[in-house]
């Protein structure tokens, strides 16, 4: 009796050995909050298990990173939130054993943002016209782009959007573009076109001065020259001539050309003179400048342009549309002075 006794205990100790080594075989607990609630900042959620069992781990948004998946449990990464609304993902836990385990993740909206590198608050287009890409940050859901009439705009995102400017045949120009999103500060571009020269015929080519308008009191005096700097490379430089007084006694004259329909504005005007002989019989060599009222700005620059070619460089406000730019010489003798000019840009 004792005997079965026996027998029956380890039959039962077996039973329970095997039962709870099921048991273990079949374990899958995920712990904790199946709730998650994260600031805009993001944060890092670790979720704890007690499985023997191997699991999967997926999100249906990828601003929920899984990392460090063991079997203990794994961690989740919420990212940052950059857009302007609450968001929420869902984290599904399944094993080959249970139901399926959903987390929800909830974060809050992130800060509005709308801003632009200083570096994109300027775009220069060729004359021709062309395509550049203009760099933002926003996380707004729409803006608005006011162009100037000769600029279209195209591919708007959330990084930026492209601006197209058409051929110019006019002059230079440049107006300010508007990017603007309600309850943002509006950000300007400046964008600027090459155009037709301000000053046409330059460098007098071929000895032709129009649409320049020349006075002397002598037909030898203010006329063309072939004396060119040396530094001049361009294809075209046997073309070139230059404004001259040089010879021809006791003279006065001048040479000016009028622009018209300039925009207002700073502009740069720049030129070559070389400049030599004596000024003590009052001769001398003055920059004219003629502003909308006909306001004249008179600079001798004659010390200026001795010993060699110099470039002469001056800045000019320019207002009223129109400007006239020009020399004037006197040479009071033979001995007077003499002078070249050429190669007159404004821009």
């Amino acid at each position: 009796m004792k005997q079965l006794l026996n027998v029956f205990l380890f039959v039962t100790m077996l039973l329970g050995l095997s039962a709870c080594e099921k048991e273990d075989k079949d374990m899958f607990i995920v712990e904790g909050e199946r709730n998650f609630s994260i600031t805009k900042e993001g944060d890092m959620i670790s979720v704890i298990l007690r499985t023997t069992q191997d699991y999967r781990v997926t999100s249906e948004n990828n601003w929920c990173i899984i990392l460090a998946k063991q079997p203990i449990g794994f961690k989740i990464q919420v990212d940052e939130n950059t857009t302007v609304r609450e968001r929420e993902n869902k984290i599904t836990i399944e094993s080959n054993i249970g139901a399926p385990v959903v987390l929800t993740v909830k974060q809050e909206a992130g800060e509005l943002f709308f801003r632009m590198d200083d570096s994109e608050k300027t775009k220069q287009f060729a004359q021709e016209g062309g395509t550049q890409i203009v760099a933002l940050q926003t996380n707004l859901e729409s803006y608005e782009v006011v162009a100037p009439a000769w600029c279209t705009i195209s591919e708007k995102t959330n990084e930026g959007f492209k601006i197209t400017a058409e051929a110019n045949s006019d002059f230079r120009r440049e107006e300010t573009l508007l990017v603007r999103a309600q309850g943002m500060e509006d950000i300007g571009i400046l964008v600027k076109q090459n155009g037709e020269p301000l000053l046409k015929n330059s460098y007098f080519l071929d000895g032709n001065f129009e649409p320049w308008v020349i006075e002397r009191s002598a037909e030898n005096v203010f006329v063309a020259g072939t004396w060119i700097p040396s530094s001049i490379t361009d294809p075209e430089k046997g073309r070139y001539r230059a404004i001259k007084v040089d010879t021809g006694g006791a003279s006065q004259g001048s040479i000016f050309q009028t622009v018209n329909g300039i925009l207002d504005g700073v502009y740069t005007l720049t030129f070559i003179a070389q400049a030599g002989g004596s000024s003590t019989d009052g001769s001398d060599l003055w920059l004219v400048i003629i502003d909308s009222e006909g306001n004249e700005t008179v600079e001798s620059i004659f010390a200026e342009a001795r010993n060699g070619w110099r470039t002469i460089t001056r800045s000019l406000t320019i207002t009223g549309g129109k400007v006239s730019i020009g020399l004037r010489a006197t040479r009071g003798s033979n001995k007077g002075i003499w002078f070249h000019a050429l190669g007159f840009v404004l821009e």
